[in-house]
């Protein structure tokens, strides 16, 4: 009985044993694995939750990439449209400018102006020019969101890869010692040999 009681005391203070542990992925290594194995082992699951955390930003991002692009096109075709009315109502009024004049040229006498004939037009024409500018700045806005969504989304991107990789690189060592009652003897025997 005392052999196994100091059998038992043996194990208890000498058992001690040092496992490598990575919290962030609660993963515990084997006995006696070197931390090169140990790293190999806990670097799928890194890459897994890095993967899934970047296809929810890239979903995110998607989503207000979509957004801006779909406004850029519409700010982009209301410019075109703008400019081809502008371009229309320029004409416009230099064909009813020529006419006067070829009316004035060949009856000698002034052109019978119908009361508000022409104001609509040159206000029209007014508003075109003025709402040009307009959509550029709106076009010029447009495109530096977009490049600031880019950058955002880079940024992004490169915070979850550091956090990732520093959480696979933090690897702790830590000490288990057994504790009394979870040593078991079944049978204690000294044997002699000569």
């Amino acid at each position: 009985r005392s052999c196994e009681k100091a059998l038992l005391e043996h194990i208890y203070r000498h058992g001690v044993s040092s496992v490598l542990v990575s919290r962030a992925f609660k993963i515990y290594g084997a006995p006696g694995e070197s931390r090169v194995d140990f790293k190999i082992r806990v670097e799928p699951e890194a890459r897994s939750r890095r993967d899934a955390e970047a296809s929810r930003v890239r979903m995110q991002f998607s989503k207000r990439f979509t957004d801006l692009q779909d406004q850029l096109a519409a700010a982009e075709r209301d410019h075109t449209q703008d400019r081809q009315d502008m371009d229309t109502q320029v004409r416009e009024e230099l064909l009813s400018i020529a006419e006067s004049s070829f009316n004035f040229a060949m009856t000698q006498k002034p052109p019978i102006r119908v009361p508000g004939k022409g104001a609509p037009k040159n206000r029209m024409h007014k508003a075109a020019r003025l709402s040009a500018p307009d959509t550029d700045e709106v076009i010029a806005q447009l495109r530096a969101r977009l490049q600031s969504a880019a950058r955002d989304y880079n940024i992004e991107l490169h915070a979850i890869d550091d956090r990732w990789m520093t959480a696979l690189n933090k690897i702790d060592e830590v000490s288990m010692v057994p504790r009394k009652s979870d040593v078991f003897t079944d049978v204690v025997a000294i044997a002699w040999v000569a």
